[in-house]
């Protein structure tokens, strides 16, 4: 049993890996290409739907998708009540998106929200149609069509924003480009699922009875993660305008939406695999520092050389005009690192049952996180804002241990930070190297980014060789270079 898990995990990492970074380069293809015919103000307004779009969804499954992961096998009835629900859900959030979207646009202080929230609400009919068997897929760690799906709907996606731009839809094609995503990787999804997996053509709530308590944690938990992760940006565009919120949001693309997509390589993988193991301490210990550490082996040289390389990218891809997001670069890289070191410890409470804990988690970082995003804004504009998460992101980090793992885990904190050391030791040489190479030495800007990443790349594969041998080994079994691996 332990070799299948050991062979399902890897094969899962492999496939969200490749589907993670074919969306995270064609989101940068994407910004560098409608940076260029957007205004700020348009990236500030789709900010705006984004965020509102993001707390919407979260309600979909009522938190249910998770606890079927989580909680024992799937019955045929328990199945058909989660998929209905799903799709009920998702005709009634778009219905009360398209009723209240005037409300909306006015309390966030843009009427120019109203006509473009409905549109972009549609997602809502499309998405429910493959979540439940994406979900199925996920517990039973098939993840291969997950990723095929969701590569194509990334293609789809920038095809159609960049193709709409250009015809000068203006902040619509950005709506297109969504829409186009969610119906691309939804199809494969539903029409796999319907072959497989049809649900039955019944509801009931005493179906998900033993669901729904876990499911009001999520949901309560996820409400709070959102607010924490996106309310910085609702407060942007309310305090400062959609065109301080469309460098804001520039910024928040390079480096927290990157970053969304990087986790889950590990941590959709991890979540089940965590379920599977509960109880085994020693298990779940080796597994909790192991996901921690790729995380951080992919994380932090990724965010770290983007806040150095920051003055020259930004001008040289985006425009000059995008220089105002240069510093809001820097500081959200640091908060993206600091997000990674923290990032698996949801995955670990939900796997073991403790969403109250996450739940509390979330409650008091949101109870801080709101007055300092505005004290911050009030000091510093959107500048203020990024350092105020910095602050706050590294307070987090001091006390995640005691509040969170301790409790999980058991005593293992000399094992936690040596663990996180590691890859921050070889992601600091790598730090040194590129700092010195981009010093101003009169080349182009191209020049210095594709030096300072040459050479930075090389210094921290050398120190990863030295600070991460066991990520080393993974590496060379995920790249088929190995057959045989030590135990995870």
């Amino acid at each position: 049993m332990a070799e299948g898990l050991r062979r399902q995990a890897l094969s899962g990492t492999r496939w969200t890996a490749l589907a993670a970074a074919v969306g995270n380069v064609l989101q940068l293809i994407q910004v560098a290409v409608l940076a260029r015919l957007l205004d700020p103000a348009d990236f500030g307004l789709m900010a705006l739907v984004m965020v509102v779009l993001a707390f919407v969804q979260s309600y979909a499954d009522l938190g249910l998708s998770q606890a079927l992961i989580a909680r024992g096998s799937v019955a045929p009835r328990r199945f058909a009540a989660f998929y209905w629900l799903n799709v009920i859900s998702g005709c009634g959030l778009f219905t009360a998106v398209c009723v209240f979207s005037p409300v909306l646009a006015h309390l966030l202080g843009n009427p120019a929200l109203a006509p473009l929230l409905p549109w972009a609400g549609a997602s809502l009919l499309i998405l429910p149609l493959g979540q439940g068997f994406q979900t199925l897929l996920q517990k039973e760690l098939h993840f291969k069509p997950i990723a095929m799906a969701e590569m194509a709907g990334s293609v789809a996606g920038v095809s159609v924003a960049i193709a709409t731009a250009a015809a000068g839809a203006g902040v619509y094609a950005l709506i297109w480009g969504q829409l186009a995503n969610a119906m691309v990787r939804t199809v494969p999804i539903a029409v796999r699922g319907w072959q497989d997996h049809a649900p039955l053509s019944r509801f009931s709530w005493r179906d998900l009875h033993g669901d729904l308590r876990f499911g009001v944690f999520q949901m309560g938990e996820r409400t709070l993660a959102l607010i924490n992760t996106r309310i910085d940006q609702l407060l942007v565009g309310a305090l400062l305008g959609v065109e301080a919120l469309g460098y804001y949001h520039l910024a928040w693309q390079m480096t927290l939406q990157p970053l969304a997509r990087l986790n889950p390589v590990v941590m959709r993988v991890a979540f089940p695999l965590f379920a599977r193991i509960q109880g085994d301490r020693r298990r779940l210990q080796h597994g909790y520092f192991q996901a921690q550490r790729l995380l951080g082996a992919v994380n932090f040289p990724l965010f770290i050389a983007l806040a150095i390389l920051a003055p020259v990218f930004v001008p040289a891809v985006f425009g000059e005009r995008w220089t105002p997001s240069v510093g809001l670069v820097q500081l959200l890289a640091g908060v993206a690192v600091f997000r990674t070191i923290g990032n698996p410890a949801g995955a670990l409470l939900l796997s073991q049952g403790r969403a109250g804990r996450g739940f509390s988690a979330n409650l008091a970082i949101t109870l801080l996180q709101l007055p300092a995003i505005a004290l911050g804004a009030s000091l510093g504009a959107a500048m203020g804002v990024a350092a105020a998460l910095l602050a706050l992101q590294s307070a987090f980090f001091a006390v995640a241990y005691a509040a969170l793992i301790r409790p999980v885990l058991g005593p293992c904190a000399v094992g936690y930070f040596v663990n996180l050391g590691r890859p921050l030791s070889a992601a600091t040489i790598m730090a040194a190297i590129m700092a010195l190479l981009s010093l101003p030495v009169g080349w182009s800007p191209f020049a210095v980014m594709g030096v300072s990443m040459v050479l930075g790349g090389l210094a921290y594969l050398l120190a990863g060789y030295a600070f991460l041998p066991e990520e080393w080994t993974l590496a060379k079994r995920w790249l088929g270079l190995r057959d045989h691996d030590r135990q995870i």
